[in-house]
């Protein structure tokens, strides 16, 4: 019999070119620049700055409600949303490799998705390649001629 799938995945790689740094509840940088000498010194990008902990930390709570799945506690203990991150991204990646395993297309048979295919918040785990994939081995001090 001939059947119109009923689903399908669509996870989307997404590249954002922004770096956001919360130090302590206390400052936040926000911008296009890398975090190091060569991109806040010498690399003409922009950044916004905020030395204000109360609105820093009222950011820092928000973003991290945007990122953990609905209804997850947001702590203002580090350890503890550090832990609730790495498991919402765990759960996603779980959810990425189920979908992954039906070959990103389900047959419902008219029942709903289960919760194990479905992901929560917009975490995932970051995977990184080998040594040998990168362009330099290493970006150090600026190098000056005497």
């Amino acid at each position: 019999a001939f059947v119109w799938d009923e689903t399908d995945a669509r996870f989307q790689d997404m590249s954002v070119h922004s770096k956001m740094l919360i130090v302590d509840d206390r400052f936040m940088s926000v911008g296009s620049a890398n975090k190091n000498n060569r991109g806040m010194v010498y690399e003409a990008e922009m950044n916004a700055v905020v030395l204000e902990p109360s609105w820093v930390r009222a950011q820092r709570r928000r973003i991290l409600g945007q990122l953990l799945p609905k209804g997850a506690a947001v702590s203002d203990d580090p350890k503890q949303w550090f832990q609730a991150m790495s498991k919402a991204a765990s759960a996603n990646d779980a959810v990425y490799a189920a979908w992954e395993s039906e070959l990103w297309d389900l047959d419902l048979d008219g029942e709903p998705v289960s919760d194990a295919m479905l992901p929560r918040g917009f975490l995932y785990s970051l995977s990184f390649g080998t040594l040998a994939d990168c362009l330099f081995e290493s970006v150090g001090p600026e190098q000056t001629s005497q």
